[in-house]
């Protein structure tokens, strides 16, 4: 679970007014509180796991890329689009380049479209969505790929 995830759980507690969460898989247990906390900024609380003989709790090697992908999220929840409007070319497509502060794609939510900018200047090397779907808070929409 990485820290996207536990901001993701955070914005469902919000949104659904809950005072307290938890979730836990065979590797990860998490609880957030509100309880004793400001509304706004939930407290967590992260368990290690039993050990067991079953799972194996040394870390996996992972592969260090060479490439520097900066990840683009959606900072709203709302239908995501390409284009500023229908039938109008993609602000960027996979291998754009774009400076930061360049549009990138636009998220509407009630009636509202926020146009969503390039965090840095490089390369769009991913676009991870479909015009028109839904976008969750903290969402990976795209990854640009910054120069080295």
């Amino acid at each position: 679970m990485n820290i996207a995830e536990i901001r993701l759980l955070a914005g469902v507690m919000r949104e659904f007014g809950l005072s307290s969460l938890s979730y836990e898989d065979s590797v990860f247990k998490l609880a957030l509180d509100k309880s004793g906390a400001s509304a706004k900024t939930p407290a967590v609380s992260v368990s290690e796991p039993e050990q067991t003989a079953d799972i194996p709790l040394e870390p996996a090697e992972i592969p260090v890329p060479e490439q520097r992908n900066r990840l683009v999220p959606a900072p709203v929840v709302g239908s995501v689009y390409r284009a500023g409007e229908p039938g109008k070319a993609p602000f960027v497509s996979v291998g754009s380049d774009v400076k930061k502060g360049d549009p990138l794609c636009v998220i509407e939510a009630m009636k509202i479209f926020s146009e969503i900018t390039s965090p840095c200047d490089g390369t769009v090397s991913e676009i991870l969505f479909a015009d028109g779907d839904l976008a969750e808070f903290g969402q990976t929409l795209m990854l640009i790929e910054e120069p080295s």
